[in-house]
């Protein structure tokens, strides 16, 4: 298994591109940098999906068939 900086990574794409890190279960694991509103939305129904924030703080906006549901995530130097 190859250990990978995810920080540097980001650091040498600032530009905010989705990364490639490695593969999962069949699935791709990646990393992005986001600043401000993400102009995307997203739908994944058949896989889950998995949020570690570096820094600062991540508002996610859940569609489920009850309605929204906003989650809140900080980072981890917080806890």
């Amino acid at each position: 298994m190859e250990i990978t900086d995810l920080k540097q990574l980001l650091d040498a794409n600032a530009n905010g591109e989705f990364l490639d890190v490695a593969r999962f279960n069949d699935h791709q694991f990646g990393t992005c940098r986001i600043t401000g509103t993400s102009p995307y939305w997203e739908m994944h129904p058949d896989t889950d999906e998995f949020f570690y924030v570096l820094e600062g703080t991540l508002e996610l906006t859940l569609l489920l068939d009850s309605g929204t549901e906003l989650i809140d995530i900080t980072d981890v130097e917080k806890f």
